[in-house]
C-alpha cells in the first residue's frame, strides 16, 4: 500500500543527511518532492514522500534514532495508512 509522507523541509534535510548513501532510506527520501503552500504573504515548503508503507515504516524506525523531529510526520502518514 502506498501513502505519503509530508513533513517539514528542515526535518526532511536533516533526516535525508543522517541517512547514508546508499540505504533504503536514502532511496526511499531523495524521491522526495517540494510542496509550496500558503497564503499571499506567507509560503511553506513541505516534503512530500510517496512510498510504500513498510518502507515508511523503515523511515520511522531510522527517525526514532537519528531525526526524532520526523517522527510525527511518518507516524501521522502511517496511522491515515492504517485508516483506509
Amino acid at each position: 500500500m502506498k501513502l505519503t509522507i509530508e513533513m517539514a523541509v528542515e526535518s526532511y534535510d536533516k533526516l535525508l543527511g543522517k541517512c547514508g548513501a546508499p540505504s533504503p532510506e536514502f532511496e526511499t527520501l531523495i524521491n522526495g518532492c517540494i510542496e509550496r503552500r500558503g497564503t499571499q504573504d506567507h509560503l511553506q515548503n513541505f516534503m512530500q514522500i510517496l512510498c510504500e508503507k513498510e518502507q515508511a515504516k523503515t523511515l520511522l524506525r531510522t527517525a526514532v534514532d537519528l531525526c526524532p523531529e520526523a517522527v510525527p510526520a511518518i507516524t501521522k502518514a502511517l496511522a491515515s495508512a492504517n485508516d483506509q
